[in-house]
Parts: structure tokens; C-alpha cells; sequence
């Protein structure tokens, strides 16, 4: 049996840095929602906590680890991480969640 792997991803752009990591993020969108074993990849944005800069947020749904580790060894993937982490006021933060049945 399949467990599906959720995962949820949070973004701090640098102040400026904003468009750029919007774009990247935009970019993850397509590719990412037509591989194999990609559930849900959605893209959303919120108002930060701190004043008006932006937070973005992956929410993404694999039907199991497999899916999961296919999609961190794609070259989209390996692409947006290579360009991402500079334009970043922080680490990505990432939280890994698996169904209980």
C-alpha cells in the first residue's frame, strides 16, 4: 500500500527579491504537477507577520516517497535550488508529513 507524502515548504524572500522568487516558484508549477505521482502542488502567497514583505508557500501532495524523491532529483527541481537559496532572508523551511491510516 501507498503512503502519500505531504509536504509544506515556506519562502522569506529578501527584501527586493520578492518578483524573483515568485517567478522561480511559478516556474516549479507546471513541471511539478505533471510528473508522475504529483497529487497537489500548489503555489500560495501570504501577507507576512512582520510588516508587509511576502511569505510564499508550497503546499505539494505525492502518492509515496518514491514520487517524492523523483521529484527532488528532477532537473526543474535541481535547477530552482541551485537559483532560489540566494534570494532567500532565510533557510527554506520544510515540513515533511506522511497520511496515518
Amino acid at each position: 500500500m501507498k503512503i502519500p507524502v505531504l509536504v509544506f515548504a515556506s519562502f522569506y524572500p529578501k527584501p527586493g527579491k520578492e518578483e524573483d522568487v515568485k517567478d522561480i516558484l511559478m516556474g516549479m508549477v507546471a513541471p511539478s504537477r505533471a510528473e508522475h505521482g504529483n497529487l497537489i502542488y500548489e503555489f500560495c502567497e501570504q501577507a507576512g507577520t512582520k510588516g508587509k514583505e511576502k511569505i510564499y508557500n508550497l503546499i505539494e501532495k505525492y502518492e509515496d516517497e518514491t514520487a517524492l524523491d523523483k521529484h527532488k532529483n528532477s532537473s526543474h527541481y535541481i535547477n530552482y535550488r541551485k537559483n532560489i537559496e540566494a534570494l532567500l532572508a532565510e533557510p527554506i523551511g520544510v515540513t515533511n508529513l506522511k497520511g496515518v491510516f
